[in-house]
């Protein structure tokens, strides 16, 4: 039996990653109630959060692609 809040030191070859062309994207929560967006995560890639051509952030799922990290080794 595993101790208690042990971790694996091994890595999730199930575990998946979300990446626009070669860059990671960092989740960041987006909270635009005060100019009518609403409340979403959207992605951060470079330091600069990912936007459309109007200058609103684009939810999560429309940004790049989600890659297996078994398969970026």
């Amino acid at each position: 039996m595993a101790a208690k809040g042990s971790v694996s030191k091994h890595a999730d070859p199930n575990q998946r990653v979300r990446l626009l062309g070669k860059d990671p994207v960092k989740i960041v929560l987006y909270n635009g109630h005060n100019v009518g967006h609403g409340k979403y995560l959207t992605g951060e890639v470079n330091g600069k959060i990912v936007t459309d051509a109007t200058g609103k952030p684009v939810p999560l799922r429309s940004i790049g692609e989600l890659v297996r990290i078994s398969s970026l080794q």
